[in-house]
């Protein structure tokens, strides 16, 4: 699967020190599949898996080979969530 490095910026942290929610979206948005689901571009239905919380630090986003799924987590460790197209 293709794996790249996802920034996590000083907004995206929230008081209590976890990763925003919004930062799955931007990631899954940002590709190829994603970038048709923005606001006004006819929608689709989506599911958003969040398992553990994502925490400050370095994360990577990591994409099905066909396209439908992202993980976001930190390196090296099993994906804090993930984001597929339901169809």
């Amino acid at each position: 699967s293709p794996s790249r490095s996802w920034p996590i910026r000083h907004s995206d942290i929230d008081v209590l020190g976890h990763v925003n929610n919004s930062v799955i979206w931007t990631a899954w948005e940002d590709t190829r599949l994603g970038s048709g689901a923005r606001a006004g571009g006819g929608g689709g239905r989506y599911e958003a898996e969040y398992r553990t919380q994502l925490f400050h630090g370095p994360a990577e986003l990591v994409t099905s080979p066909g396209g439908d799924q992202v993980w976001l987590g930190a390196p090296d460790e099993p994906s804090s969530v993930s984001v597929r197209e339901l169809g």
